[in-house]
């Protein structure tokens, strides 16, 4: 990323700099959380996934961009 960026390994402030958009999500106007308990059973899940799907859809249909980060 940091060399698509042109953003060299030893500078340390830009790297923050760019790090940082993360947590203001690169501009989007706006973010949403779907949290899934782990302990679910797999059928929960897969409804979690089809549900987060048309929204990235519904979205889309929209005009507006997606993009999903998992942990």
């Amino acid at each position: 990323m940091y060399k698509i960026l042109d953003l060299k390994r030893e500078d340390r402030k830009k790297r923050n700099e760019e790090m940082m958009k993360n947590f203001y999500f690169f501009g989007a106007p706006a973010a949403i959380w779907i949290f899934a308990n782990s302990k679910m059973k797999y059928t929960a899940l897969v409804d979690t996934s089809i549900f987060m799907q048309n929204l990235m859809l519904s979205a889309t249909s929209k005009g507006l961009g997606t993009c999903t980060q998992g942990d």
